[in-house]
């Protein structure tokens, strides 16, 4: 179904025939390219008579635009001498009244200028707006797209915001960062032992693993394809089980405890814990805040 055509009604001072013709000619332009556009050079003869003609096609537009020039400013201001202009000063104080009755919200009149004309050629209650210059292509398709609703860019869909690591320090990790009185935390991951080799170096606060090619950590058969991930909450590393098959997680003490989706599914990491998934193995090294609330000593993590 095809969309019903704009509404846009010309305001404009018959400031020369010069001038008049250019605004027909942009009033022709738009009607042969979909916008249904009028103006009083059409209606030579309204039977309702000229105020009230000018008051329904206001009231019946989608939009509004104000040609602005001097010759409009000055007349729609009230400096013209008497008995010149009153048409357009009509059209002025329907405009302005609208404006004061939506509490100056404008979705409908559109300041455009000719290139001949000044940004103050437009009346004030209207130059907080946007305007368009009419004398180059660009000026007219970002007023065609402004009145059938196409803007040049759309405003991407809002992703996931992502967690990323406290600043790691450049010297020692029992460096303290002096403004929150923490040692900064970092993640070491390695296959096998301890002197294995590296396999990810955490930085950002989430660490995908499973056999998803696009993971972290990729791990082989028969680990699910989201496996489990590794997340920074304030200072603790915690690890969530994701996938089918359980994951074994062997602390340093001895102590093993399994991870599933349907028993235990997530546990805090410790220094020199390790993670057995698939039966391939990785030592998961953290650098604990000694003064985190979460820190701990003696065997707990040692």
């Amino acid at each position: 179904m095809s969309t019903p055509a704009p509404k846009v009604f010309l305001s404009y001072s018959h400031d020369s025939e010069t001038h008049s013709e250019r605004v027909r000619s942009l009033a022709d332009r738009l009607r042969s390219d979909g916008i249904d556009c009028t103006l009083d050079q059409y209606e030579p003869d309204p039977p309702q008579g000229w105020p009230l003609w000018m008051d329904q096609q206001m009231e019946n537009a989608d939009f509004v635009l104000v040609v602005s020039t001097e010759t409009y400013q000055r007349r729609a201001t009230g400096r013209e001498r008497p008995g010149v202009g009153r048409g357009l000063r009509f059209e002025s104080v329907l405009i302005i009244q609208d404006l004061y009755d939506a509490g100056m919200r404008n979705e409908k009149f559109i300041p455009v200028l000719f290139e001949d004309a000044k940004r103050e050629d437009i009346v004030k209650p209207l130059r907080p707006f946007t305007y368009y210059r009419l004398g180059t292509e660009e000026g007219y398709e970002a007023l065609y797209r402004r009145l059938t609703g196409q803007p040049p860019f759309w405003k991407p869909d809002l992703g996931e915001q992502k967690a990323l690591l406290p600043r790691v320090s450049s010297v020692d990790s029992e460096e303290t960062n002096h403004t929150t009185g923490r040692v900064h935390a970092r993640l070491t991951i390695r296959a096998g032992g301890s002197t294995g080799a590296v396999l990810y170096e955490a930085n950002t606060a989430l660490v995908r693993i499973g056999r998803d090619p696009t993971s972290d950590i990729v791990v082989p058969n028969p680990a699910s394809w989201e496996h489990g991930r590794i997340l920074l909450t304030s200072a603790v590393y915690l690890y969530q089980h994701l996938g089918r098959s359980p994951t074994l997680l062997r602390r340093r003490n001895g102590l093993s405890i399994e991870l599933s989706r349907n028993g235990k599914s997530e546990e805090a990491l410790r220094q020199f814990d390790k993670l057995v998934i698939a039966g391939s193995s990785m030592t998961v090294q953290f650098d604990l805040p000694r003064d985190s609330d979460y820190a701990t000593t003696g065997d707990d993590f040692l």
